[in-house]
């Protein structure tokens, strides 16, 4: 590939690989740097698979090594609204994007059959995972799935065999993760995705499909479960036992929940028929420090819209093989329409994760 000769790498350096299938779309991992090969395999572990017959799946190419230097026009990427700080950076050619991490140098060409990463790819494991991640999150939208900011699990519903599908949106940071985890405990519970869910509908059906992202979640989600309290280290869970949990609600320090080794083999699915979207409109600051849950009708929320809408991001190539050009998201018509035959939730009031796991186990006859 032309891209590769640009910068002198050699795809035949990447001697190293394993093979993973996210539902029917399989793809090849290779790289030059085998101990990065073994983490991201302890990782994907759910998902990896035997070497395909099929010789022409798209190959992911990673290329560990320093930074390189380029000598692009590159163009800043807009946050999305609410975020702040410079983040990515694109250039575009006729063979595909080039994306620039600006914090950790990472360099990513996106390319629809062999995309490739360069940089100390050991070092920012995270950005090689979502960078895989993102060609299946390609797939699915050009397969027609509409993108959602959103958890996901199927619960067992009391007074039905058919598993109930349960969406769990809230604007970044606002405890989806948290509150995802909270109703892993419950029998039979299955992890569909962590924060990024695609929605297709047939008929009145909506059915959702998630990615092979693990919850990354923060301290604060960890030491409070009993269940994941041990992915904490002991020095780390007495420093958080001494935190104000305001304090502990801002900490930024990202771990990976491995679903099978906390939950089990069996608690984990690719996608659910979905029911219910759980939308957190909650605060640390309100003044009614008890967590009010009722149904809401959409049309009469937009607001509540921005906490579910989720642009495709720098990554996201069309079947046609173009690119978004800014951080624009579908419009919030496409939402409405795909959650018209759900039961929509609004949460508000104090956040406590105790009481709104015990309200949906309630309302949703778990």
């Amino acid at each position: 590939m032309q891209a590769m000769t640009d910068l002198a790498l050699n795809p035949h350096d990447c001697i190293h690989q394993f093979f993973i299938a996210f539902g029917q779309e399989h793809y090849a991992v290779h790289s030059n740097h085998a101990a990065l090969i073994d983490s991201l395999k302890r990782y994907f572990s759910p998902w990896l698979t035997a070497k395909p017959v099929n010789e022409g799946l798209p190959r992911i190419y990673l290329f560990s090594q320093e930074s390189v230097k380029t000598q692009f026009n590159w163009q800043d990427w807009p946050r999305e609204e609410g975020k702040t700080g410079l983040k990515e950076q694109i250039y575009d050619t006729e063979k595909g994007r080039w994306v620039h991490k600006f914090k950790t140098g990472m360099v990513f060409f996106q390319h629809r059959y062999q995309p490739f990463a360069v940089g100390p790819c050991e070092q920012h494991v995270s950005q090689v995972i979502n960078f895989i991640i993102n060609q299946h999150i390609n797939h699915l939208q050009q397969q027609g799935g509409l993108i959602c900011h959103a958890s996901c699990l199927s619960l067992k519903n009391s007074k039905s065999e058919t598993p109930t599908g349960i969406a769990v949106a809230a604007l970044s940071g606002g405890g989806k993760s948290t509150t995802l985890l909270r109703l892993m405990d419950e029998p039979d519970a299955k992890f569909i995705s962590n924060d990024r869910l695609f929605l297709f509908q047939h008929d009145d059906i909506v059915t959702a499909h998630g990615v092979a992202k693990q919850p990354r979640v923060n301290p604060g989600t960890l030491y409070n479960n009993d269940r994941l309290r041990f992915i904490l280290s002991e020095q780390k869970q007495r420093q958080v036992a001494q935190m104000s949990p305001q304090a502990l609600w801002r900490l930024e320090d990202k771990h990976d929940v491995m679903i099978e080794n906390v939950y089990g083999k069996h608690a984990m699915a690719s996608s659910t028929p979905l029911h219910h979207v759980v939308l957190l409109n909650w605060s640390h600051s309100s003044p009614n420090k008890d967590v009010s849950f009722r149904a809401v009708n959409v049309l009469d929320k937009p607001e509540l819209m921005a906490a579910i809408a989720k642009s495709p991001g720098p990554f996201y190539q069309n079947s046609s093989g173009e690119f978004l050009q800014s951080a624009c998201q579908p419009a919030y018509s496409q939402y409405s329409e795909m959650l018209a035959s759900l039961k929509v939730w609004e949460v508000s009031g104090a956040v406590n994760f105790t009481q709104i796991t015990a309200l949906l186990r309630s309302a949703l006859d778990l």
